[in-house]
């Protein structure tokens, strides 16, 4: 899984690069697209035995962007606080 996502980030990389990239603009809650980056990478705090608190409130955060962009962003984001997270300690 993390070796497919990776394939598939430099192939996202690369579009941007050329201007080929397809935008999906919508209305959306900026919520969602965090939590489906947070149940991507959870696996990789279980690994680590970090501990993620995720705190997103009850009321929808609106916006206007591409909900699976914002998903990959909030990824690499999980992904390298993950990485350079010392273990769980106690």
């Amino acid at each position: 899984e993390r070796l497919t996502r990776l394939i598939n980030q430099v192939l996202d990389m690369a579009k941007l690069e050329s201007g080929r990239v397809d935008w999906n603009m919508r209305d959306l809650d900026l919520r969602e697209p965090l939590r489906e980056a947070i149940a991507a990478t959870s696996q990789l705090f279980r690994e680590k035995d970090v501990t993620l608190n995720e705190q997103l409130g009850s009321e929808p955060v609106p916006l206007h962007g591409d909900s699976d962009r914002l998903t990959q962003v909030f990824i690499n984001l999980l992904s390298n606080a993950v990485k350079f997270s010392p273990k769980t300690t106690g």
